[in-house]
């Protein structure tokens, strides 16, 4: 919505990781260096640590762009412990269909490709993301992978990113050659968050270099506390609040606004650590960056900010959710579940019928979409789809899949997505990622764990989900309020002066 206004063809700050946007500031020049170096080296693993929101993802999709065209890559995004369904997302990675569900059968399949392609003269890396998520089983497989060898030379590269945790936790497993140093990524300085904002906004073809004054970049560094994601955040929203209020510069006033109605000063980090509280302010702004039936990026038809008045502000009014119309107090919140797995959907259904939250459980995509067109006052409502209905195995976008987010993205563009998968894939997360869906959860296949790890690990998925709820209701409550007070105070304003 607002980038007709700022002059901008795309949103500069956006919450999905985006190379093209990568700002080199010396801390993460430095780290970038870490990683090629370290590779040229032969260290194996390859270890890279950063705080929540440093910026580790997107410069990790910068260092794989730097490998060389023949290098296989197989990145991994795992939040479990078991050895079996690691290894074979590693082989569905590998583009291989595994052939069983036996530990050791999984590790010949894997080390007869990772030798097949050493012969073939391609180097292969495994690359995992939010590596202190992997369980004990899991990270042991992981340092197996990396004490591969045939005549003396790697059968894989492994490359791990997370939390300064992860440092701690190789050093106790013994992992391949026990690194002694893994970099840690530091936020940025206050002196380089004024570049790092006017860089953005540059790549997203502003000009005007004073939509942020020095006072407001100054109150922005002190509250972000140099975190690239907490500022994209920051910056999204107030770029956003400046076009309702018509602010051609930001201010001051504006932008502690802002910080009061977007983010939980009482738990900042909770607010930004699940990418979900710019999820909110995503669906409110309506950048309709995905046409229907394509996944190309195309600019949106933007509102005209001067349309402020009259009936063009009641036209204006319609586009934002209906939910925005009718409440002034809290607003009430149903959880549309989509769900396979009848154990799962009854898991779901009871743990939040325990905390007070409505739910509408659905099992088929007719059920959703009649479910979505119906008349209903449920709120916000929030859908929660298992990849399997939008994916098939492996990771692929089938046809009705495709044309069921398609028809989500197009009649649908208000309503918050969270997709949850029992294997969560790389190509699944970024075929997400191209269509501005951020938010991909892993959960236990309650068909397959052992009765006495579910509760453990229903409830670490359940814990997730509910903080992206949370995050998602408190963020879409503080802007759908902001909207209708932007919307309701110029027209009394006019009576007043009648």
């Amino acid at each position: 919505m607002y980038r007709k206004f700022y002059g901008l063809k795309d949103r500069p700050f956006n919450s999905v990781p985006d190379p093209g946007y990568l700002y080199l500031s010396p801390n993460h020049k430095e780290a970038l260096d870490y990683l090629k170096t370290e590779v040229e080296r032969g260290s194996n693993p390859v270890v890279f640590t950063g705080d929540i929101g440093s910026g580790k993802t997107v410069l990790l999709r910068a260092f794989l762009k730097s490998l060389e065209a023949g290098s296989d890559i197989i990145q991994i995004l795992y939040r479990g412990n078991d050895r079996a369904e690691f290894l074979q997302m590693i082989l569905l990675e590998m583009g291989t269909e595994p052939e069983s569900d036996g530990v050791e059968d999984l590790r010949s399949e894997i080390d007869a490709r990772l030798r097949e392609s050493l012969r073939e003269g391609r180097e292969v890396f495994l690359v995992i993301d939010e590596a202190q998520e992997l369980g004990t089983d899991a990270l042991d497989e992981v340092c197996r992978l990396s004490g591969l060898q045939e005549d003396g030379r790697r059968l894989v590269r492994v490359v791990m990113t997370g939390l300064p945790v992860l440092r701690e936790r190789l050093s106790a497993s013994g992992c391949g050659d026990a690194p002694g140093a893994p970099y840690h990524l530091r936020g940025l300085p206050d002196e380089e968050i004024p570049g790092y904002i006017r860089h953005r906004l540059a790549i997203a073809g502003c000009t005007d270099t004073g939509i942020f004054p020095d006072d407001v970049l100054r109150e922005i560094s002190r509250f972000s506390k140099g975190i690239p994601r907490l500022i994209n955040m920051i910056c999204d929203a107030a770029l956003l609040y400046g076009h309702f209020s018509e602010k051609k510069v930001l201010t001051m006033p504006l932008l502690k606004e802002v910080i009061a109605d977007v983010f939980d000063n009482a738990n900042t980090e909770e607010s930004y650590q699940y990418e979900t509280a710019s999820v909110a302010s995503s669906y409110v702004s309506t950048d309709a960056d995905y046409e229907a039936g394509s996944d190309d990026h195309v600019p949106s038809q933007d509102v005209d900010a001067e349309k402020a008045h009259g009936d063009e502000a009641v036209a204006e009014a319609k586009s934002v959710p209906e939910v925005c119309s009718c409440h002034t107090g809290p607003i009430p919140m149903t959880v549309l579940l989509l769900e396979r797995n009848a154990r799962m959907r009854v898991r779901l259904e009871d743990r939040f019928t325990e905390n007070g939250v409505s739910t509408v459980v659905l099992s088929t995509l007719d059920e959703l979409f009649r479910t979505l067109e119906s008349a209903n006052d449920r709120g916000l409502q929030v859908l929660v789809a298992d990849a399997s209905f939008f994916f098939a195995k492996g990771g692929t976008e089938d046809p009705e899949g495709k044309k069921a987010l398609d028809r989500i993205q197009r009649d649908h563009a208000y309503l918050p997505l969270i997709v949850t998968a029992t294997l969560p894939l790389t190509v699944i997360r970024t075929k997400l990622f191209q269509r501005g869906i951020p938010l991909l959860l892993y959960k236990p296949d309650l068909n397959r764990i052992d009765l006495s790890e579910v509760h453990t690990q229903f409830d670490g998925f359940f814990d997730e989900l509910q903080r992206c709820l949370s995050n998602i209701h408190s963020q879409f409550e503080a802007i759908c309020q902001k909207t209708i007070r932007w919307l309701t105070e110029p027209q009394a304003s006019d009576k007043s002066t009648e």
